[in-house]
Parts: C-alpha cells; structure tokens; sequence
C-alpha cells in the first residue's frame, strides 16, 4: 500500500532536527577527544620509568629560566629601542631648532646693527631737511644700507625704515611713520623695546620689527621681512613620512604645522593647547624652546609607527 506524502513543513521539521543532532554530536566529540587525549598523556607519564620522569622534569626545570631571561631581554631591548628612537628624534629637533637659531641671530644682528648706525640715526633726526639733499642721502647712503643685506640673505625680502622725518616714501626701504598702520604686523606690536618676531602664515612672511624711541615717544621703527618657507624649510625637511611637526609662537599660537600621516584628533583640535594634550596621549614627542624667537618647536610620530620600527629591529 503506498504511503500518503508527508507535509513539507513536516520535512522541513525531520530536517532541522537531524541537522542539529549532526552539530550537537560534533560538538560533543571534540571535548571528549581532548578529555581523551589528556587522561592517556597522564597515564603515560605515570607508567613511565623514574629514569625517564627525572629526566623531563629536569628538561622543563631548565627551560624555565631560559624562557623567563629571553622575555626579559626582549622587555629591555624593546625599551632601548623605544627609548634611542625618541633620542634620536630628540637630536634631530635640537639640531634643526639651533640652525634656525643660528639664523634668527643673524637677523637679529642686522637689526641691532641698523638700530644704532650713526647713518641710520642722522634720517632720523633730521626732520627739517631740503628735499634735494633729503633724496641725495637716501639714494646713497640709507638704500645700499637697507637694500644690500638682500644680495647676502636669501630669505630677506626686503628691509624697511618708518620714521617720522620721513615725508615721502622713498621706494620700499624708506616709509613715513604714519604708513606703518599699513602693515600687516603693526597691530601685534607690544610695547617691548626688543626685537618682536611675528609670524603671517596666509602671507608666508615673518617680520622682525624693533621699535626705536626716543622717551616715551616712537620716533622710527626699523622691520626685516623675511621668507616664511625658505626660513622653516630646515624644520621641513626632518618631518619626514607619517610623522608630525608644530612650531608655537610664545602665547602658544600655532606659526607652523605639518603632519604626513591623517590623525582624526589632531584634525579635529581647535587650539594648540588640545593638539599637545593629544601628543601626551598616543604620540612619541619631543620639543624644544628657542631662547632667540621663544618659538616652541615640537616634532611627533604616532607611537604606532615607533612599535612598528621596533619590532622590525627585534
């Protein structure tokens, strides 16, 4: 007599059920195999001679310190690496922070040397002068005085005098003081008689600005503008592939940033105070402080990127 078919959803049911016996059977096998496996390992070791059980102990007894000291020499080579890394980072900053120093002092120099040049002071003071002569010494004796400097310096753009006895400006060098609200640097001046550095980065330009007075009063103010790129480009070149530099100006705003690799945090920082709290974080970072500008150099890498150079060393 033939058998009536069965519902699909009662095939379905007979199928599922099979299914999970095979996946419940599988399952149940490997524990006890394991089981298996470790009672005979044990049983083995029991009926083995004292000989051969005094001989294996003696084997692990002796491994043991052996594994202990090559984790502990991997611990310490691992730290020194870390830590000559980070050295030499350090060096490399210290080195590239004096070179720029080094050219700050120059400019620095310069400056100083303009400041009290007998010729520099007869402009100056000479308020009531012939129009005639007023251009004769300006022509030959305070333009190659402002203008040479140029042909020696390349990151000089240009140098230029404001005073008050000046009536007319005379090319770029010469500026009557009442010009200088021109300039883009004059509403950062302070009051400080020493030399100013401040930083454009939208210009690409720095002006080391000294103010000359005589009592209370501004009577000149001698400024260098220099090249923002050429006088950073040694601070560049050591910012290499994903790594990361920073230059703050002494009320800690940011005059110089650059980073080759991408960095959700850093991106998102707003002020330079949230871009350090970050370095402390999950950064390898070192920094120095220039005595010359009071610039804040800071030069970072991911600590990732510091593992990584580590472990291809052990």
């Amino acid at each position: 007599m033939k058998k009536p078919d069965l519902p699909m959803y009662l095939i379905f049911a007979e199928v599922s059920v099979n299914i999970m016996e095979a996946v419940r059977n599988l399952t149940g096998k490997e524990p006890e195999r394991m089981k298996r496996f470790q009672t005979g390992l044990i049983r083995k070791f029991k009926n083995m001679k004292y000989r051969h059980k005094l001989t294996i102990l003696l084997v692990v007894a002796s491994l043991v310190p052996m594994v202990i000291l090559a984790w502990y020499s991997h611990i310490r080579i691992s730290s020194m690496s870390r830590r000559n890394a980070v050295e030499d980072m350090n060096s490399m900053l210290e080195q590239t922070r004096e070179g720029i120093d080094s050219q700050i002092e120059v400019y620095s120099s310069l400056l100083n040397y303009l400041t009290y040049s007998p010729d520099i002071e007869e402009i100056i003071n000479e308020k009531d002068i012939d129009n005639y002569i007023a251009y004769q010494k300006y022509t030959e004796i305070a333009d190659p005085l402002l203008s040479v400097p140029k042909s020696y310096h390349d990151a000089i753009l240009q140098i230029q005098l404001f005073a008050e006895s000046i009536k007319v400006r005379h090319e770029y060098t010469l500026v009557p003081l009442a010009q200088i609200d021109k300039e883009w640097w004059n509403d950062r001046l302070s009051d400080d008689m020493k030399i100013q550095w401040l930083v454009e980065r939208s210009l690409s330009q720095i002006a080391a600005v000294r103010k000359i007075c005589r009592g209370a009063n501004v009577e000149a103010v001698l400024c260098v503008t220099l090249d923002y790129d050429k006088l950073f480009q040694p601070f560049e070149n050591i910012i290499n592939e994903k790594c990361g530099g920073m230059i703050l100006d002494s009320d800690g705003n940011i005059i110089y940033r650059k980073e080759n690799f991408e960095d959700e945090i850093l991106e998102k920082a707003k002020n330079s105070a949230q871009i350090v709290a970050a370095l402390d974080k999950k950064y390898a970072s070192v920094n120095s402080l220039s005595e010359e500008s009071g610039w804040h150099f800071f030069l970072y890498k991911p600590q990732s990127v510091i593992d990584s150079t580590v472990s291809q060393i052990l």
